[in-house]
């Protein structure tokens, strides 16, 4: 009698091997890792000179040579170092919103990092002095983020220009066209403006000590003091009597002044003697009887 002969089946082995599975799931683990996307930091710094320096951080697995991209008030890109810290230096930016994002070796993007480019406008101070000859002199100080190389431009009753030095001091020597208001504005490097104002009302002239002596042949000498600022060089007018009616006198520097005219026979009177100062201002007639 024949026995049959079975074959007996051997349980399966799962799929895959315990340790393959190990190994995928080792694998799936290392790339979640390396899938978190980049996280960044901004900061914004204004610096002498219209330069601005963005600063700030990558964190990442891999947080070298990472690449951040500049846009708004700021364009331009850098990496980051070994450490993840950037920065970047720019003379060519402008007021405003700057943003920031880095993109890592996997293609991943961080967040979008903010920051802003503002600087304090500058401020202006100004005080007038007298020169000579009917100038005079406007000093003043702009003080601000870059006082230096700025134009101040000048109108009113006095015009020009005048150009700050490293320190934002400026001076300005003109003649006025009159008495009243001078004005100043200035415009910094990034844009931002301010003006002032100061006033001109110098005191009328006045004319004192007005006197008249006889000399021989009816030949008369007037005198007198003018009291004004920068009085060197002023005019003064004699009036009053026929012979008087074209009669002038220089104003010396201590204010004095003196003319000879010789008067008709028999001419008396009231003399009158009348200044007007470097801006148009008259003094009120002083009289001497003759």
């Amino acid at each position: 009698m024949f026995g049959l002969l079975g074959r007996s089946r051997r349980k399966a082995k799962p799929w895959p091997p315990r340790h393959a599975r190990l190994w995928l799931e080792a694998l799936e683990e290392r790339h979640c890792l390396s899938a978190a996307a980049p996280s960044l930091t901004l900061s914004t710094q204004v610096n002498p000179g219209h330069t601005v320096v963005l600063s700030g951080y990558v964190t990442d697995s891999q947080p070298m040579g990472i690449p951040v991209s500049f846009s708004g008030a700021v364009t331009g890109r850098t990496t980051t170092n070994t450490m993840g810290y950037y920065s970047f230096s720019t003379m060519n930016a402008s007021l405003g919103s700057v943003s920031a994002v880095a993109v890592d070796s996997s293609g991943l993007s961080s967040n979008t990092a903010a920051g802003t480019i503002a600087v304090t406008a500058p401020s202006l101070a100004m005080s007038i002095s007298y020169d000579t000859l009917g100038k005079i002199r406007l000093s003043g100080t702009v003080t601000g983020a870059d006082p230096g190389g700025l134009s101040v431009s000048l109108s009113g009753v006095l015009t020009g220009s005048a150009s700050t030095a490293s320190n934002g001091t400026f001076g300005f020597v003109g003649r006025a066209i009159g008495t009243g208001s001078i004005q100043a504005t200035v415009t910094d490097a990034w844009g931002n403006f301010s003006s002032a104002q100061v006033s001109f009302n110098p005191d009328p002239p006045a004319i004192t000590a007005f006197t008249g002596t006889e000399g021989m042949g009816n030949v008369w000498t007037f005198k007198g003091t003018v009291s004004a600022p920068e009085r060197a060089g002023m005019m003064v007018q004699l009036g009053g009597l026929p012979s008087l009616q074209n009669a002038v006198a220089t104003v010396q520097a201590d204010g004095t002044w003196s003319v000879t005219v010789q008067l008709k026979t028999g001419e008396s009177g009231m003399a009158s003697a009348i200044t007007t100062d470097w801006w148009g201002q008259k003094s009120e007639a002083a009289m001497f009887n003759v």
